[in-house]
């Protein structure tokens, strides 16, 4: 599958919402999860999209402080399920993107996110523990890492 990435626009999230599959259960998850993405539009972020403009996928990174940057990503479950390898070849150009700004980049991933955070661990990022009420809804999160110790 071909895509394309472009800078992020907050409308971007709201197109994501309609392919995403996750079903009922993170509902309440998903609402607050783009709430949130419009608020940080004006940090490095970037939209996938098919060759037709479809969004797949939107992620970006804003900076807890100049080493230090928190990633975001919201993918449509659709896409991970149909087109894995495209997933794997773009996940890790945009987090060497991310790394180009921030030698240390982190992921805050829900403890029942198992998928997602073994996709962050197979990008690079190092477990670091377990976040407790630390999500949007209060539930725990795991805390994921990957420093870049060539950059600081």
């Amino acid at each position: 599958m071909k895509v394309k990435i472009r800078d992020f626009q907050p409308t971007d999230a709201l197109s994501l919402k309609q392919v995403a599959n996750h079903g009922e259960e993170f509902a309440p998850r998903w609402e607050e999860a783009f709430s949130l993405l419009e608020q940080r539009s004006q940090y490095p972020a970037w939209t996938i999209t098919d060759e037709t403009g479809v969004v797949l996928a939107v992620c970006g990174v804003w900076p807890i402080h100049s080493e230090r940057g928190a990633v975001w990503a919201a993918i449509g479950a659709d896409v991970v399920r149909d087109h894995p390898a495209t997933v794997a070849r773009v996940g890790r150009l945009i987090v060497r993107m991310m790394q180009e700004e921030f030698p240390r980049i982190e992921a805050e991933i829900p403890v029942d996110w198992i998928v997602n955070a073994r996709y962050a661990q197979w990008l690079g990022f190092e477990y670091e523990g377990v976040m407790k009420r630390s999500w949007v809804d209060g539930s725990d999160t795991y805390m994921l890492a990957r420093v870049d110790y060539a950059n600081n």
